[in-house]
């Protein structure tokens, strides 16, 4: 017995020496800790979002017609621009392949700017200009629906969208007495306007993703309105006349915005 018990000791450390200089046969490391795998960020879904910035308005100044018995008349008038603030709502869908995000978005904007004019009327028939008319146009709401096309940068989306509008313009004139003799409204009398106008929005924007749920964005776009026709009332040489000019509207936006998507 006092024999054995030494042997024994002797093949166990043994034994064991050897299982140590064996592989392991367990599960690889890559499968027991895999390595973790980046993914896009999801865009996909509802959202809604408020947004404010600058806007530059332009109104050039068209020509208009007018045709009666004492003669027939042309505007002759230059253009405007300024610029004031923007803010207004979005409310859009998002869907999502791989990188490649597409989607439409419904806007509505308030717009606080107004661009003033100067125009004259010119009887081609008799060779005399008239007084100036002041004038003061401005698009104080827009719509629009725009389609969106994007492509994801880690937590950032670059687009580009567009589509029809919808914008509510408002324009007034207002005879300035310089003296002259022709003058097509009262000296100091008004002409006021209001009409809804189709036309189109395009631009381009880049928006960062903070939560699953909240994204920040910048994003120019630009509108255009067409040339819409205002239809004046006038009395010169003491008869009454009437004509339309037409006026081109352009417009520049640059906004900031923020997002929630809903669904997070």
């Amino acid at each position: 017995m006092t024999k054995i018990l030494p042997l024994l000791a002797v093949l166990l450390s043994t034994g064991l020496a050897q299982a140590a200089d064996l592989p392991s046969r367990g599960l690889p490391a890559s499968v027991l800790a895999p390595e973790s795998v980046v993914t896009s960020p999801s865009w996909a879904g509802f959202y809604a979002g408020l947004n404010f910035g600058a806007v530059r308005a332009d109104a050039l100044e068209g020509r208009g017609y007018w045709i009666d018995k004492a003669g027939t008349y042309v505007t002759i008038g230059g253009s405007g621009r300024s610029g004031g603030a923007s803010g207004g709502f979005q409310f859009g869908y998002n869907a999502q392949m791989n990188q490649i995000v597409y989607g439409v978005e419904l806007d509505a904007l308030l717009n606080f700017v107004d661009v003033n004019g100067l125009a004259a009327q010119y009887d081609i028939k008799n060779n005399v200009a008239s007084d100036r008319l002041k004038s003061r146009t401005n698009i104080p709401a827009l719509t629009s629906l725009r389609g969106r096309l994007g492509y994801v940068v880690g937590q950032t989306l670059f687009y580009v969208t567009g589509g029809p509008t919808v914008g509510l313009i408002r324009r007034e004139v207002t005879q300035v007495d310089d003296n002259k003799d022709y003058q097509w409204l009262a000296a100091g009398e008004r002409n006021s306007f209001s009409k809804t106008r189709l036309g189109w929005t395009a631009g381009a924007g880049v928006e960062y993703q903070m939560t699953g749920a909240l994204s920040l964005r910048a994003q120019y776009l630009f509108t255009g309105l067409g040339r819409p026709a205002f239809h004046y009332v006038g009395y010169p040489y003491g008869v009454i006349d009437q004509g339309d000019q037409h006026i081109r509207l352009y417009q520049s936006a640059v906004s900031l915005g923020v997002n929630y998507k809903f669904g997070q």
